[in-house]
Order: structure tokens, then C-alpha cells, then sequence
């Protein structure tokens, strides 16, 4: 996995250190790219010096006329970590 500069999400605060391509996990992001927090699946951008900031609206709307099947793919990032987190046991109440 590669790494990138440390950061924390702006969504939760999980401490986010590296990203994992969903093609090739060995590919490193480039500024703009998009992503999810692995920890509370928020939709998150790369910024110009690879630091997490969150996805704008309208980037993710743009996506999703401009790119769809890469919204879709997002989305389906998104939709299992929010599945994995539903049903791990450490974040039930």
C-alpha cells in the first residue's frame, strides 16, 4: 500500500496514512483523485499535496455525470465500508 503524507479524515479523525488503488494497489494517488475513509466511509479528495480533505458536492456531482462508472465504483467503495462497519461487532452498541 502506498504511503502519503499523514493526515486526518475530516469526517471522523481516523489518522489516514496511506490508499489502496481498487485496480492496481500499488499505484500511488495523484492530487484530485478521490477516496473513502476506511474507517467511517466518508468520501474524501486528494488535495495538491496528497493531504485528505473532504469530497466537495459538487466535484461528486460533476462525477457523476462527467465519470459514472467511477461514481459508481465510489459508491460501492463507500457501500462496503458502511456494510463492514455495520456489522463489526467492536462498533455495535
Amino acid at each position: 500500500m502506498p504511503r502519503i503524507p499523514e493526515s486526518n479524515c475530516p469526517w471522523c479523525g481516523h489518522i489516514i496514512d496511506g490508499a489502496t488503488h481498487p485496480d492496481d494497489d500499488s499505484k500511488m494517488p495523484s492530487p484530485g483523485d478521490v477516496s473513502a475513509c476506511i474507517r467511517c466511509a466518508g468520501l474524501l479528495e486528494f488535495d495538491a499535496n496528497l493531504k485528505i480533505v473532504k469530497l466537495p458536492d459538487a466535484t461528486l456531482d460533476a462525477m457523476r455525470f462527467n465519470d459514472f462508472g467511477g461514481y459508481m465504483q465510489l459508491m460501492h467503495i463507500r457501500n462496503t465500508i458502511r456494510e463492514v462497519i455495520a456489522n463489526d461487532d467492536r462498533t455495535r452498541k
